[in-house]
């Protein structure tokens, strides 16, 4: 069912209206708010497609190679004081009935979409994410770093030490696809020492420099938060 707009300049829920749109594509009307006191905008979207969307994305431009924002993006869904868990993004993933959900990291950017057909179970998973991303419980508690991050392990008493972690093993598998280290070899030609040249799956490369402190950095770091909501 179709839902009128505000007029610009109305408030909602502490968002201000700030004008309508469309995307023919999708047979779809926009709408676009700002939120008065945190600044985050919100693009809403709303068409007869049954699945419902809501994605969170805040800006992360990548400072160095050791892949800060790749893990901040892990450990922002582990757990919160709000919603305690050993890991709250597979909590969600098995016990909700969402249809799509990811965390995904770019050179400039890190978002969480999620979907779901019930507008119900949407608006509980949206408030997870919002949630975790406002006190995640990985910024206080160092083990979910060592898990998601970098570590050390001895299998052996006489055995070598060993790196471990859930996206340093991601970024080993980068350096099988082609692809990817073609992409990443282009940028560094093309923009060296810029944001741009900075691409993701190069903690194997840095592993020295990756840190909890470093990713705690990234977080206190990050600007305005942008939302994006979609549905009927």
């Amino acid at each position: 069912m179709t839902q009128e707009f505000p007029k610009p300049g109305e408030e909602i829920y502490g968002f201000t209206f700030l004008r309508g749109g469309s995307i023919s594509m999708l047979g779809a009307e926009t709408a676009e708010f700002i939120h008065k006191d945190s600044g985050a905008q919100l693009f809403y979207i709303q068409n007869d497609d049954r699945e419902l969307g809501f994605s969170i994305l805040f800006r992360t431009p990548q400072t160095d190679e050791a892949d800060s924002c790749h893990i901040l993006e892990h450990l922002v869904l582990c757990s919160c004081p709000k919603y305690p868990s050993r890991d709250i993004f597979f909590d969600m993933d098995s016990k909700s009935y969402a249809s799509f959900m990811n965390g995904i990291t770019d050179n400039t950017y890190t978002c969480y979409p999620v979907c779901s057909q019930s507008e119900e179970q949407l608006i509980r998973l949206a408030d997870v994410f919002l949630s975790c991303m406002e006190e995640p419980d990985a910024l206080k508690e160092p083990f979910f770093f060592l898990r998601e991050g970098l570590r050390l392990e001895l299998e052996d008493p006489e055995g070598p030490l060993s790196l471990h972690g859930t996206v340093f093993n991601e970024d080993w598998g980068h350096l099988t696809d082609l692809e990817e280290n073609a992409d990443s070899f282009t940028a560094q030609a093309l923009y060296p020492n810029e944001t741009a040249s900075r691409l993701l799956g190069r903690a194997h490369l840095h592993y020295r420099e990756v840190s909890w402190e470093k990713v705690r950095e990234v977080f206190s770091s990050i600007p305005t938060v942008s939302l994006c909501s979609t549905g009927r």
